[in-house]
């Protein structure tokens, strides 16, 4: 065996993003949490902020699903909004 280089596979998959689906980590465990036992009468809304790839899509999804939320991007905020 003389060549060692990775290959890369490409898996035919799906991307769903369901709350059976998440990893729960220790460095997101607190925002699963705080998605799964969300209180519309003391929260008013929710940011989740993160390094690139850390998940926020995914928890976003299952805030969304769960309680009927609103997705704002960021590019459309402006002080008339």
């Amino acid at each position: 065996m003389n060549n060692l280089n990775q290959l890369i596979l490409s898996f035919d998959y799906e991307q769903n993003f369901k709350n059976l689906d998440f990893y729960v980590s220790r460095s997101n465990m607190h925002v699963f949490n705080l998605i799964n036992n969300w209180s519309k009468k003391n929260e008013k809304f929710l940011n989740i902020v993160g390094e690139k790839f850390c998940g926020k899509s995914h928890l976003i999804s299952i805030f969304l699903e769960k309680n009927k939320g609103l997705k704002i991007n960021s590019s459309k905020l402006n002080d008339d909004f």
